[in-house]
């Protein structure tokens, strides 16, 4: 009896140990962590390609999300870019194409309120949270629950 659990053992760390390193092997080749735009995606001119979706720094974002990058502004995404850096432009890879809220005011303890700025601006984000609800307080204001 001893005899079949130590081979049963060794048998069990075998089959477990193949399972992780393919696992392992599988997120080594794995681009789905990094940065891309999502379909559809549109050839803009040589080198520049559009849509209206992207994964973004770990996150599904879409055109209509709101976001606030570590500048503190908010973002309204209207849209992304994936930049060839042979281009020649000063930033390369995905830009969003956003328009820029600036905060106006605090509207309770829970919410802000942001105006409109710029609008579809070509903005290069480092670090970014998602608003999770907000809402067109007028037409050029957004009221955010933070």
């Amino acid at each position: 009896m001893a005899q079949t659990l130590r081979r049963g053992q060794r048998r069990e760390f075998g089959i477990l140990s193949r399972t992780v390193g393919c696992q392992r092997d599988d997120l080594e080749d794995c681009d789905g962590f990094r940065d891309r735009l999502l379909p559809t995606v549109k050839d803009c001119t040589p080198g520049i390609r559009v849509s209206k979706a992207a994964f973004f720094q770990g996150s599904e974002l879409h055109k209509g999300d709101a976001i606030i990058p570590a500048s503190g502004e908010l973002l309204l995404i209207c849209g992304f870019s994936d930049v060839s850096a042979d281009v020649g432009w000063a930033e390369s890879g995905i830009l969003l194409v956003a328009d820029i809220f600036v905060f106006n005011r605090k509207v309770t303890p829970h919410s802000s309120a942001f105006v409109l700025s710029s609008s579809s601006s070509l903005v290069k984000v480092l670090g970014f949270t998602i608003v999770p609800l907000c809402y067109f307080d007028g037409p050029d204001c957004i009221a955010v629950l933070s």
